[in-house]
């Protein structure tokens, strides 16, 4: 049996439940907002390619954003270069002042 509708609006043991919390956000981020748009561009174009086609073209674009230009070896050869200068300074060092003996 239910108590009638007076008494429930009058009772003060009534349990009325949580309260509500709605904290509006006080500060915008630029690089939040575009980080969103970007993750939706990402999704849509995904969601486009579809076909093997258009999964292979990606594909080659990703491999292709991570792929290092190859050098054409000048690196290695001025390193190879400084490395045998210092290494004939450091013989004629050794050889100017330890070999005396």
């Amino acid at each position: 049996m239910h108590s009638p509708r007076i008494v429930q609006m009058l009772s003060l043991f009534r349990n009325r439940g949580p309260r509500g919390f709605d904290f509006p956000a006080r500060y915008y981020d630029p690089a939040v907002e575009r980080a969103k748009e970007r993750e939706a561009r990402a999704a849509k174009e995904m969601n486009a390619m579809r076909t093997p086609q258009d999964r292979a073209y990606f594909q080659e674009r990703i491999r292709h954003s991570w792929h290092r230009e190859k050098r054409d070896g000048s690196f290695v050869n001025r390193l190879l270069v400084v490395l045998g200068a210092v290494l004939a300074m450091l013989y004629l060092i050794y050889r100017t002042f330890f070999e005396q003996v």
